[in-house]
């Protein structure tokens, strides 16, 4: 069940939990994350799908074609990019041709030489190949009462999934989620894993609670990506080949 849909938080988690635990002394509490919000929208017609991220600071697209169960073409296209070297991740997407649409795609491919939200529509397409049909996601994260909690929500063609909120690193909420870290590797309940519609809405959730938690430190204000010490390693544009290249575009905004 956990083949190409899941979708690996480790690497960029824990870089965000550097981020948190550097701040100098009550930094991290003076100020809470702007609000974050993404849709994603999957379409299959016939051996052929769309996916697509919009949110904040991202708009890209991942298109596959499949034949008898295996990924035959793969292109991707990024209109709104934070980075200017985002687009430079499109290429390594190839390395996923001829791949099985249940392949790991974590065990197939180095996620640090990747785009981390390219490689994440291609899981979720690979995963829609094999559905069909369409449905789009809407999330919506948002501060708490404390600059240490948050509500995020999810919605799949416009029924909630899940409704988290957040205290410091721990889901307080009541349902099966709650107790559950957000930091870290994801340890879901059987009922989740059970569930593939349900452990796909909470995975992209959970990505897209990392996404917010670091927005306290990679703002508008940030220019260059060498200057954000702690994001070493989370994604090809922030590798030691990348990341002295790597700035804003010139008309580069953040839609709140």
């Amino acid at each position: 069940m956990k083949g190409p849909i899941a979708l690996s938080l480790t690497v960029e988690s824990r870089v965000v939990d550097k981020m948190v635990q550097a701040a100098p002394g009550d930094a991290q509490q003076a100020k809470a994350p702007p609000p974050f919000w993404r849709t994603i929208s999957l379409r299959c017609i016939d051996r052929d799908v769309t996916a697509r991220v919009c949110d904040n600071v991202h708009d890209f697209t991942v298109t596959l074609s499949h034949e008898q169960g295996l990924v035959t073409r793969i292109a991707a296209r990024a209109d709104r990019i934070p980075w200017t070297t985002c687009p430079a991740a499109i290429e390594r997407l190839q390395q996923l041709v001829g791949l099985a649409l249940a392949a790991r795609v974590n065990q197939s491919v180095d996620q640090g030489q990747q785009c981390t939200h390219m490689l994440d529509l291609a899981k979720l397409a690979l995963r829609q190949a094999q559905r069909g049909g369409q449905r789009t996601y809407a999330v919506s994260t948002g501060a708490g009462e404390r600059p240490d909690t948050c509500v995020s929500r999810i919605t799949r063609d416009g029924e909630e999934v899940c409704l988290w909120q957040i205290s410091g690193n721990t889901i307080v909420s009541a349902g099966v989620f709650r107790g559950l870290s957000v930091s870290g590797r994801a340890n879901w309940p059987p009922e989740v894993e059970r569930d593939p519609d349900l452990y796909e809405a909470a995975l992209i959730l959970r990505r897209s609670l990392v996404v917010f938690r670091g927005r306290r430190h990679v703002t508008e204000l940030v220019r260059r990506a060498v200057d954000l010490k702690h994001m070493k390693g989370a994604c090809l544009t922030f590798t030691e080949a990348y990341v002295k290249v790597a700035v804003r575009p010139a008309n580069f905004v953040d839609l709140k």
